[in-house]
């Protein structure tokens, strides 16, 4: 089974290999601050979310595990309206150009991610951003999950 850490560096993977992104961070959504992370926009951020996992639907059969995450693409917009467009294009790129190493590129054989929602993002943490919040979910084969391959303390 692909471990967590794999899935986690696989999306930052993605994300830093764009040269429009310059930093990319994964944590909970108290450390979604630029300042906290010494963040340079346009800026991602993976956040982990209640998930599934893997479903056990009887003795014989897992469902592929799901882990669900929000990822925001962020950039600072100047104060005009055509700005903020501009901004909000680019991002919504950004998350499309991340997504599209899973569906044909780099990582399509290894875990599959969908996007069922995306939701404007407009905040004002230290800096006023603007972007966008794609709701992912990664799915990976159970391959490996037996009783045999468990970790002892």
């Amino acid at each position: 089974m692909i471990s967590f850490t794999t899935i986690v560096n696989n999306l930052k993977s993605a994300a830093s290999t764009l040269t429009s992104v310059n930093t990319v961070d994964f944590g909970s959504i108290d450390m979604l601050d630029a300042n906290w992370q010494n963040a340079v926009y346009p800026y991602v951020f993976f956040r982990p979310l209640t998930s599934p996992g893997i479903t056990i639907s009887d003795a014989s059969m897992a469902q592929p595990r799901r882990l669900n995450f929000e990822m925001y693409i962020m950039d600072v917009p100047l104060q005009t309206d055509t700005d903020l467009v501009d901004v909000m294009s680019n991002t919504e790129q950004i998350g499309y150009d991340i997504l599209s190493d899973f569906y044909d590129g780099t990582y399509e054989n290894l875990i599959k991610v969908t996007t069922n929602n995306i939701a404007p993002l407009f905040e004002a943490f230290q800096d006023r951003v603007a972007g966008w919040v794609f709701s992912v979910t990664v799915e990976t084969t159970p391959q490996g999950f037996t009783s045999c391959n468990r970790t002892e303390s």
